[in-house]
């Protein structure tokens, strides 16, 4: 029998520098291969203010236009 956990961890100091980034009125994205959820989870932790609305898969950006693209990342 055995228990296996994985676990992304954060930086120690990762709120403080998300804070710093705010501070100096940089807007805040992530760009990331891994699922959408485990990004999600990721950027709540750190203490991004992040909604549902905000994920977008790998599928769904294969099926954008340059455009497209480029307001979604706006």
């Amino acid at each position: 029998l055995a228990v296996i956990t994985l676990r992304d961890a954060l930086r120690p100091n990762v709120q403080e520098t998300l804070e710093n980034f705010r501070a100096a009125g940089i807007a805040l994205k992530v760009i990331s291969g891994d699922h959408p959820e485990t990004v999600f989870a990721l950027a709540r932790q750190a203490g991004m203010e992040v909604t549902d609305e905000q994920l977008v898969s790998g599928t769904t950006l294969d099926d954008l236009g340059d455009s497209q693209l480029s307001t979604l990342v706006e």
